[in-house]
């Protein structure tokens, strides 16, 4: 992530003297600032594919794997709206039981976390009850003359496998191809640089004076890929 941080503009904070005057600035990065990238981007298989991360996988194996370098990790993980790892990244198998462990004790994780539906089809192989609709224990359903209930119709969902799933759903992210990475890497920095305002006049586009939203608040920039 060293090179994401290199991009990110810089803000001049005061630093005030013995009589709380601003008189001197240092320039600090601003890790408020912040681009996302549009829905609908993503979606546009010109620039990107979908990916299933593998196994431990970790955002820089996947950018030398695709890209030769892993330097490109910090696009992969803003491309994916992924702001920590350690929490929107999926885990290995041996972290997760880790985590399993710790979260629920001994056995905790076979404890039963929600009930919901089988898939029920009728005679004539429509579907007439979705799979993993969370439902209570004792939910029926009329199919015709029977009421549907009990085991036919539910089942029990442990905290194990519910975590399981959301460390599951992780997995799937979106990866630009190989040759668009240049030109996704050039407009992600565009994006990260400042508008030009009063606030930077005569500072360039990659610095400006505190004082503005800027400095305070996440900002998100929505881009597209127009080349």
């Amino acid at each position: 992530m060293a090179n994401y941080f290199s991009y990110l503009p810089s803000i001049r904070v005061g630093v005030p003297d013995g009589n709380s005057s601003l008189k001197n600035y240092v320039e600090v990065k601003n890790i408020f600032r912040k681009v996302k990238v549009r829905t609908e981007a993503l979606r546009n298989l010109t620039y990107f594919e979908k990916y299933t991360i593998q196994g431990d996988e970790k955002p820089y194996n996947i950018s030398y794997n695709f890209y030769k370098t892993p330097d490109y990790e910090w696009i992969i993980l803003l491309m994916n709206d992924i702001t920590n790892v350690y929490t929107q990244w999926p885990l290995s198998q041996r972290e997760f039981e880790i985590m399993i462990r710790t979260k629920y004790g001994v056995n905790g994780e076979q404890r039963i976390h929600h009930w919901e539906t089988k898939e029920i089809k009728d005679l004539n192989g429509n579907i007439v009850v979705n799979a993993g609709t969370i439902v209570y224990e004792d939910y029926t359903k009329q199919l015709g003359p029977n009421i549907l209930s009990g085991d036919e119709l539910v089942r029990s969902v442990s905290y194990y496998e519910y975590e399981q799933q959301l460390n599951e759903d992780k997995r799937e992210i979106y990866l630009p191809f190989p040759d668009q990475i240049f030109a996704i890497q050039n407009e992600l920095v565009s994006a990260l640089q400042y508008e030009p305002s009063i606030d930077n006049e005569g500072l360039g586009a990659d610095r400006k004076n505190s004082g503005d939203d800027d400095f305070y608040t996440f900002k998100y920039f929505s881009i597209g890929f127009n080349n």
